[in-house]
């Protein structure tokens, strides 16, 4: 943009110099040239400053969190691998209950207190760690066969696809949340992508490639909403 205006202005004074040749070189030509230099070079500096202002920072990351299963305690992490679908291993798998709704701590507060740990194998394979008051350690994986069945899994108005993770991981979570027939749910890289181009709410804003944003939240408003569920923040 800097160049642009440049050349711009480099134009216009070419051209304005050029009326010297139709003025004979009288001072009103020099006096125009100037003028029109002068004027440009204004206008150039209040675009500038303008464009100065519309960068100026106005927030800092303090913090990132990894959510493996979506709704579990966070990981506090120091770095991450973005993607297109956002960071890795970010609500890579959901839960389930008995008629296909997807689980929250919202719904369901005690999710809160499942803690997840996330490691990575020796064929490179994310494995999730879970653990929970009075429950066994569970493990969940990354690593299916390509062949596997898959079932097409809604979470809110994206509609991706899932891997069910199995009949442990489901009696671990029916039993701690008290829920018949919960299901846990792994949506890999590969599986059918959760586009926003169609979403009924930001489908007009979205680009044809955008498939999951990332999740921003202030700590105010992290407390605001703890406040309004009941949470002591």
């Amino acid at each position: 943009h800097v160049l642009s205006a440049y050349a711009s202005m480099a134009d216009w004074l070419l051209k304005a110099l050029s009326g010297l040749l139709t003025l004979e070189h009288s001072v009103y030509g020099v006096v125009v040239a100037l003028a029109t230099f002068v004027a440009l070079f204004v206008r150039h500096r209040r675009q500038t400053q303008s464009a100065g202002a519309r960068r100026r920072e106005v927030a800092v990351v303090s913090e990132l969190h990894l959510y493996p299963v979506k709704s579990c305690k966070g990981i506090r992490i120091t770095n991450a691998e973005c993607t297109s679908r956002g960071l890795r291993y970010d609500r890579c798998w959901v839960v389930m209950d008995g008629e296909s709704q997807f689980l929250t701590q919202k719904k369901q507060p005690t999710m809160a207190r499942i803690s997840q740990q996330l490691e990575i194998d020796e064929q490179g394979q994310a494995v999730v760690i879970l653990t929970a008051p009075n429950m066994p350690e569970l493990k969940l994986t990354s690593h299916f066969s390509d062949t596997i069945e898959k079932t097409e899994v809604k979470v809110y108005r994206m509609i991706g696809t899932g891997i069910d993770c199995g009949s442990e991981a489901s009696e671990w979570f029916s039993t701690y949340l008290n829920i018949p027939g919960c299901r846990v749910y792994y949506m890999p890289n590969y599986c059918q992508s959760r586009r926003l181009a169609t979403d009924s709410k930001y489908g007009h804003v979205a680009q044809q490639e955008d498939e999951v944003s990332v999740s921003v939240i202030s700590c105010r408003h992290l407390c605001i909403v703890s406040v309004s569920e009941g949470i002591i923040c």
